[in-house]
């Protein structure tokens, strides 16, 4: 039933996610358990140029409070200070064209995931405004 609902997240983000592992799925996360949380997982996997292109931080499809706006990066790096790599099922990095091409970081838990298998919840379409703004 995981398998299902990442193919779904699979469908969703075609044609947006960052070129070269724009994406991590399950195993790419779980090789960061341990001595990581989320943060310092991306900090190792990604170089600081596309981290600091993100404009807005999505966790199980909600917004973190703060995460658009000029302070996203910052926020971001708080936020996925206090979660570890164990809870994480996916992340994607979503690559928007515009002013300075933005980034949407996504990350999906794992019982969110769970949740989606059993309620079959409905996935939005990633948006990011030519202001920087996140739906």
């Amino acid at each position: 039933m995981i398998a299902m609902q990442v193919d779904r997240l699979d469908q969703r983000a075609v044609g947006r996610a960052l070129v070269g592992n724009g994406v991590l799925d399950r195993q790419d996360v779980l090789r960061y358990t341990g001595a990581h949380t989320a943060g310092t997982m991306l900090e190792f996997r990604y170089p600081e140029r596309i981290l600091r292109r993100i404009v807005c931080t999505f966790i199980d499809e909600r917004q973190t409070d703060g995460s658009s706006g000029p302070y996203a990066a910052d926020i971001a790096a708080t936020t996925l200070a206090h979660l570890v790599p164990e809870e994480i099922e996916r992340v994607e990095l979503l690559d928007f064209q515009g002013p300075g091409r933005p980034v949407m970081l996504q990350i999906f838990t794992r019982s969110f995931i769970m949740e989606m298998a059993t309620r079959d919840l409905p996935l939005r379409s990633p948006i990011i405004t030519p202001f920087g703004e996140c739906f």
